[in-house]
């Protein structure tokens, strides 16, 4: 019994963490205006709804494949990414080596009314 409770508060505690990675997404995919918004809770379907907001194909997500490259292609994206909603892509680098300020970050990205989807140049 007291295995279960635990796996039950792992699997919450999991969970938590989870939405709150995915929810500024989903807030940030509204902004701009990506119908299928919900997909920012769906693995993988997060990474094609990211590359759909930076007018990139979804078959890119196959790069994920491929050692070392996936990487590299990540931290191009998300300087894309960061350029649709006019933001300084240097944070890449900065996210790289702090972690937590990525997730600080983004979330301020999507409840910010200063930070506006203007697409990708």
């Amino acid at each position: 019994m007291e295995e279960m409770l635990v796996a039950l508060l792992l699997f919450l505690i999991t969970f938590l963490f989870y939405f709150a990675g995915s929810y500024p997404f989903f807030l940030l995919f509204k902004k701009a205006d990506y119908e299928n918004a919900w997909f920012a809770f769906i693995p993988i379907l997060n990474i094609i709804a990211l590359l759909h907001v930076i007018e990139k194909s979804g078959w890119n997500t196959l790069w994920y494949f491929v050692p070392v490259v996936g990487l590299v292609f990540t931290i191009i994206w998300f300087v894309y990414f960061l350029r649709a909603y006019n933001q300084n892509p240097w944070f890449v680098l900065l996210w790289l080596f702090t972690g937590p300020f990525a997730y600080i970050h983004i979330f301020y990205m999507a409840i910010s009314e200063n930070v506006q989807y203007v697409g990708v140049d």
